[in-house]
């Protein structure tokens, strides 16, 4: 695909397959969300890649052909310290999340991964998913006959739903069901103030949710030069400049 190579690396235990473009200049680095792999950045990886960078875009832990860790403690966000540095989203902190019960969510997403993926890719009204109680194949008619955007064809549906038919979707559900540990062994940095120059953070917020964090990340960044809020991983972008 466009000159995309693709191999497998050791890392921290675990085998993580990565699709790179570029051998030499500047590494970017692309990290998916959630339920994708790093075919979402293929467009991005062939650009960069031919504009004279090294992009690169990893399956994460227990996506697509990367393994999963045996060990819950590589899930954990002090288990992953190598991402910092980067922009890291910040979630608010949810007291019941239905992700976070093993095996109730994955056996449900199993039944058609498929459909699973449509919802997810083409719902695009900046809200929350709403899952029927039924259960995934309760959609209503209209969104499994939903059109699909120009930017999104059934290969690329296919493709998705491939890789998550065969490695099923508890590894990727695996880092919301450490919210609570991870919560507990970064509650003394609660309140921690930034010191180095900041230019810009991602708050990964609920549809069009506006919430205290946005009040307070001004107070958190000694030096916060610009602020970008993002309403879930797909939907709007508010951007905000600070006079620092």
């Amino acid at each position: 695909m466009e000159g995309i190579e693709h191999r497998t690396v050791e890392v921290n235990g675990i085998k993580m397959h990565i699709a790179e473009k570029g051998k030499e200049g500047p590494v970017v680095l692309f990290l998916h969300g959630f339920p994708e792999l790093w075919y979402s950045w293929r467009h991005q990886i062939a650009a960069l890649g031919s504009l004279g960078y090294r992009a690169v875009a990893p399956d994460l832990r227990g996506y697509g052909d990367t393994e999963a860790p045996a060990s819950f403690s590589l899930w954990l966000m002090i288990g992953v310290l190598s991402l910092v540095g980067i922009s890291v989203c910040f979630a608010l902190r949810e007291s019941k999340l239905i992700f976070q019960e093993p095996g109730k969510t994955e056996a449900e997403f199993a039944k058609s991964p498929e459909l699973v993926m449509k919802a997810m890719l083409t719902g695009r009204s900046g809200k929350p998913l709403i899952i029927p109680k039924e259960g995934f194949l309760a959609f209503p008619e209209a969104i499994r006959t939903r059109p699909l955007p120009s930017w999104l064809s059934q290969q690329d549906i296919d493709y998705y739903a491939s890789k998550f038919e065969k490695t099923g979707f508890t590894g990727a559900l695996n880092y919301y069901r450490n919210f609570n540990l991870n919560w507990e062994l970064t509650a003394a940095w609660t309140g921690a103030q930034i010191k180095v120059p900041v230019k810009f953070i991602t708050v990964v917020l609920l549809g069009e949710l506006i919430c205290s964090n946005e009040l307070e990340i001004p107070l958190l960044c000694f030096s916060l030069h610009d602020q970008v809020l993002i309403s879930t991983q797909w939907s709007k972008i508010y951007r905000y400049h600070h006079a620092i």
